[in-house]
């Protein structure tokens, strides 16, 4: 456990690239499935218990999450999670290492059913093979042919995350929304290679985005001079509890 946690720690670092920024920023914004609203919570942690931690929703005598920490202040989560709809029903169930999510994390309706899966360890897993390759003398450069994703470019990776990302359910309790800044380079194969967190939010919300950036099938890479090239994008992830605008 010890060496899985110096391991991630090491994979997530928030850094800015060196290389200049040769692509236009886009932007997408993701909603959370449901609302907790602004409830009355109460925060439990007993240290007799083994520091079990828990978010009760006094109002309607709900558990919204519970699992266990290894410090208070700061807060520090490690071992499995699990959370729970405003209605009390199970939504979903996972575990931290040092605060950072890793293994498979399932999503469950509201009778229970696992709906959906997500695997964080294969996102840690992709950043230790391609988040960070050298390019070499292939230096990232403009394209007079932009990469292309699916049919419609950017617009259709725009949605591709829209519909992959999950808004973390810690940060769905607590309320918490703001922007995460990814970068990434479309190598001369089409590959999505070297993500980085130029500018992050902490360890749930960025991970999220490394997540779903891994999903990424190939692009059709840029064209210069009749050769594909390296191009790099820039764009800001939106994470917002209500649809208003900021």
């Amino acid at each position: 456990m010890r060496r899985l946690t110096s391991i991630i720690l090491l994979l997530l670092p928030l850094f800015a690239h060196s290389q200049t920024e040769v692509a236009s920023s886009e932007e997408v914004i993701i909603y959370p499935k449901f609302s907790y609203g602004m409830h009355s919570v109460f925060i439990k942690a007993s240290e007799d218990a083994g520091f079990q931690y828990s978010i009760l929703d006094m109002d309607k005598n709900n558990t919204l999450l519970s699992g266990k920490i290894s410090s208070l202040e700061p807060l520090v989560r490690t071992g499995q999670y699990s959370f729970y709809t405003p209605g009390g029903k199970p939504y979903a169930s996972g575990f931290y290492s040092n605060n950072i999510p890793f293994r498979v994390w399932s999503f469950f309706d509201g009778e229970g059913q696992v709906v959906s899966s997500v695997n964080y360890s294969a996102a840690i897993q992709f950043m230790k093979n391609f988040g960070d390759i050298d390019l070499g003398e292939d230096s990232v450069q403009l394209a007079k042919k932009s990469p292309k994703f699916g049919k419609k470019g950017m617009k259709e990776f725009l949605s591709f995350i829209q519909e992959n990302a999950i808004y973390p359910p810690f940060n769905m309790i607590n309320n918490e929304e703001g922007k995460v800044v990814c970068q990434f380079v479309i190598d001369k194969t089409g590959q999505l290679i070297n993500v980085r967190i130029v500018e992050g939010l902490n360890e749930d919300f960025d991970l999220e985005v490394i997540r779903v950036l891994s999903l990424s099938p190939k692009w059709k890479p840029g064209i210069n001079n009749r050769k594909p090239v390296n191009v790099m994008y820039t764009i800001p992830v939106h994470f917002r509890i209500s649809s208003e605008t900021e």
